[in-house]
């Protein structure tokens, strides 16, 4: 924020637009806009439901809207741009920046990214997704008009044979890599059981290992009880030594019995021993060895029976009980082994849970894994169901397309051979009308002797006079026939008059409508006689001038013709005699001719209609047709343009735009060349008339010609609507609206226009907030060649020489320094002065 320029970007801001607007004028916008395609292949792509699609397509509309509305608000302090040209080309924005409004900025410090271009798959989507939301296209469509295409790649609706290819191979990866995934989940799963199952039967072996020490806790506590047993059987057997010294004797006989038990305790000795060797096996063998103890058990007490039957080995008992001692000591022993051996395997145990919750956690994580290729497989499946389906339906599509083409072939060969046919048939005709060519030539050439010799066989074009009257200067005329233009008028009558020394001409309507007026003026629409005079009337001083303003190109003509037949009738002797104020009507008429002769330059039409017509908030466009328009000999039929108001809040026009299509090329503007294309892709000349004039950049790209023609047809604005509005036709935008704005585009054309800053090369300047309406598309065309004028048939009436030629005069000043921002506006430095003729059209063609 310590620079001089400083700035920042949030989306949020869009909705504080006019805020920051009005709280700085100093502030600058860029408005950076994303094409509704790019929107939904990223929303595809991250992932968003199809049914959210809407809200998102709503958020965008609502926020597109309002830039647009804001840039038409202020055009001068805000850009349009789209968001890929910003990522992609950053220094052409910052080019804009410095050239529109001067504010200078480092291109090194912005750095260019490269944009990858969707799928095919992925644009045929967004295709399908935007076709179900129409009624934000017209936005779209906006933004293009504005800023231009977006380098967004067209999607179509149809998916190429090489991206369904692609895409098939993207799918058979993605198949091969779900069912390795699916054999390495399988392994991992075997792998999990097989851990199961050791972990089962280490928990069953812990569980028997902890049987088997409560067990030789029993037995350790039955050792201690038959120790303190054998100590009072000791004192017994002393206080009875003396009494069982007698059954010495009967000691001996039962000896051999009593070695035979000390054998089977040497052999539980060992039995114990072999016991400690298997207390690492199993469950098992631990089994067997309580078994054993329980066996000793009951060999104690057996041993214990037999001392108190024979007190006399005591001694060899004591022994007994000695060793006994030492084998429980060596039990305890073992069994504080086999502790040990528990204590290791609980650590295992804790490892292998450790492992096993590993495991689990990375078997979720895969889980998951799966379940989202399982998914994206889902969604290709259905996509590549969709794919197969669409291909299905363009197959049938295509063969119903070679059946088509098949039978136009048939067709076109049956039309070339119809063709033929008409050619060989039209050139017998062409043979045959040149031979009938040559037959009227010569029929023409009799009949023009045979006139010379007798007048009175001539009735072509032919003036006689009815009545006349002396006292009031009248005269009643008939003419035959008459050719005007193209058009062949008669016969029909009319009245001549003299006022002020000036001959006028008087057409009457008949009660059917009839005249041979093509066109009655405006300011006598209602009245049943049109009287043609250029002299000021005494009841209206301006009717009769504004009558010879408003007269159509036919009318024009039908008058300037009849006003020359009319001098070349009475200046014959045979005229002379039938009326008698001849004198004065010649000259009356010649007077007429001169003054009739000095009207300034005037667009003149026969015919108008409205042509279509489209209105917004923002804008309210006609598109109007004129037939036969000339100015003073260069003409156009029909010409067709369009007029375009541009509107703010409140309907308050701020500019307009004069559209042009190519049909109006070279006829009637030589210089014509488009700087916009129309909404329907057509190429347009647009050209800005606003409260400081014509664009001074697009104006001076004209020929004075072009101007002349262009000026004439705004000034004929206001009669142009008059005319409209007589005939009925209405207006969705309302008379009053479109005739204030002629009104004022009037007075904004008579401004004088300034030369360009720039040099002129070509029309490149786009309107700011054009768009040509879609209510009048206008069919492309190749530029129409101005076609050659056939040579005038002889006649033996002398041509009058053509008037000398007034052409523009510009006074070019020398331009004044640019002054500061808030100084007062400066008068132009250059001025058009608008000539008061044109070149007539030999001298045009000549120049």
């Amino acid at each position: 924020m310590d620079s001089a320029h400083w700035g920042w970007a949030h989306p949020g801001a869009v909705q504080w637009l006019e805020f920051w607007a009005q709280l700085d004028s100093n502030i600058r916008f860029v408005l950076i806009c994303e094409d509704r395609q790019s929107l939904i292949c990223r929303l595809v792509e991250q992932g968003e439901a199809p049914a959210n699609m809407s809200g998102h397509l709503a958020l965008w509309a609502q926020n597109h809207q309002d830039m647009l509305k804001f840039h038409l608000r202020n055009p001068d302090r805000s850009l349009l741009v789209w968001d890929a040209e910003v990522q992609s080309q950053p220094s052409t924005l910052i080019q804009r920046i410095e050239r529109d409004w001067q504010i200078p900025l480092d291109p090194a410090l912005a750095h260019a990214q490269t944009l990858g271009h969707p799928t095919a798959l992925l644009q045929h989507i967004a295709l399908r997704i935007l076709s179900g939301h129409p009624q934000t296209a017209h936005i779209d469509h906006e933004l293009q008009s504005l800023i231009g295409p977006s380098h967004w790649p067209a999607a179509s609706d149809q998916i190429e044979t090489t991206d369904l290819i692609e895409m098939y191979g993207h799918l058979q990866e993605r198949t091969e890599l779900q069912g390795q995934l699916e054999r390495a989940q399988k392994k991992i799963d075997d792998i999990n059981a097989l851990r199961t199952q050791d972990l089962e039967k280490a928990k069953a072996e812990i569980a028997a290992t902890q049987d088997a020490l409560a067990k030789n806790k029993d037995l350790q506590e039955e050792s201690d009880l038959l120790l303190t047993q054998l100590h009072q059987v000791q004192e017994e057997l002393e206080k009875y030594f003396l009494m069982n010294q007698e059954a010495q004797e009967k000691v001996k006989v039962e000896t051999a019995d009593k070695e035979g038990a000390l054998n089977k305790l040497a052999a539980e000795k060992k039995i114990n021993v072999s016991l400690k060797k298997q207390k690492d096996e199993h469950l098992a063998a631990k089994r067997r060895a309580l078994a054993k103890n329980n066996e000793l058990q009951k060999e104690s007490d057996l041993v214990s029976v037999q001392l108190q039957q024979v007190k006399e080995k005591l001694e060899k008992l004591i022994w007994d009980n000695q060793e006994a001692q030492e084998k429980i000591n060596k039990e305890t022993a073992a069994k504080q082994d086999v502790l040990n051996q528990l204590a290791t395997e609980q650590q295992i145990s804790a490892t292998l849970k450790k492992q096993k919750d590993e495991l689990d956690a990375a078997k979720q994580e895969a889980l998951s894994k799966n379940k989202d290729l399982k998914k994206a497989s889902e969604m290709v499946s259905a996509q590549l169901e969709q794919v197969k389906e669409e291909l299905e339906k363009l197959s049938l599509a295509n063969q119903e397309a070679q059946e088509k083409i098949k039978a136009l072939q048939d067709k076109s060969k049956l039309l070339l051979e119809q063709m033929h046919h008409a050619q060989e048939e039209q050139e017998k005709y062409y043979l045959q009308h040149k031979e009938r060519q040559i037959e009227v030539q010569k029929l023409q050439g009799r009949w023009l002797r045979a006139v010379q010799s007798h007048p009175e066989l001539q009735d072509f074009e032919v003036l006689e006079i009815l009545s006349e009257s002396k006292a009031d200067l009248t005269a009643q005329w008939r003419i035959n026939q008459l050719q005007v233009g193209n058009v062949m008028k008669g016969p029909f009558e009319f009245k001549t008059f003299i006022e002020n020394g000036v001959t006028g001409l008087v057409f009457t309507k008949e009660a059917k409508g009839l005249s041979p007026i093509h066109r009655w003026p405006l300011i006598a629409a209602k009245e049943p006689q049109l009287s043609i005079i250029p002299v000021k009337g005494k009841e209206d001083p301006k009717k009769r001038s504004v009558t010879l303003l408003q007269l159509g190109t036919t009318d024009w003509h039908l008058v300037r013709q009849l006003t020359d037949k009319l001098i070349k009738a009475v200046s014959t002797a045979a005229m002379a005699k039938q009326i008698s104020h001849g004198p004065a009507l010649l000259e009356g008429l010649k007077t007429q001719q001169q003054i009739l002769d000095k009207v300034p330059t005037l667009l003149r039409f026969d015919d108008i209609q409205l042509f279509g017509q489209q209105n917004t908030d923002q804008k309210s466009v006609i598109g109007l047709r004129l037939t036969h328009a000339d100015l003073q000999g260069l003409k156009a039929n029909p010409f067709e343009f369009q007029i375009q108001l541009n509107l703010a809040a409140g309907s308050a026009m701020t500019s307009a735009h004069l559209i042009f299509d190519e049909k109006t090329v070279g006829n009637p503007f030589e210089n014509w060349k488009y700087n916009v294309k129309s909404s329907a892709g057509q190429a347009v000349m647009a050209l800005q008339l606003g409260p400081k004039g014509w664009n001074p950049q697009t104006w001076h790209a004209l020929s004075p010609l072009d101007q002349q023609w262009l000026q004439n047809t705004v000034r004929l604005l206001p009669f142009m609507l008059a005319t409209l509005q007589n005939q009925g036709v209405k207006l969705a935008k309302g008379w009053t609206t479109w005739v204030q704005a002629a009104t004022e585009m009037n007075n904004w054309s008579k401004l004088s226009v300034d030369l360009p800053k720039a040099p002129i090369t070509a029309m490149d300047v786009a309107p700011s907030m054009l768009q040509p309406p879609h209510a009048a598309p206008v069919p492309s065309r190749a530029p129409r060649k101005p076609k050659p004028k056939p040579k005038p048939k002889p006649k033996p009436v002398k041509v009058k020489p053509a008037k000398p030629v007034v052409t523009a005069k510009v006074v070019t000043k020398v331009p004044q320094k640019p002054m500061a921002a808030k100084s007062k506006s400066v008068k132009p430095a250059v001025k058009v002065k608008a000539a008061t003729k044109v070149a007539t059209k030999a001298k045009r063609r000549t120049a």
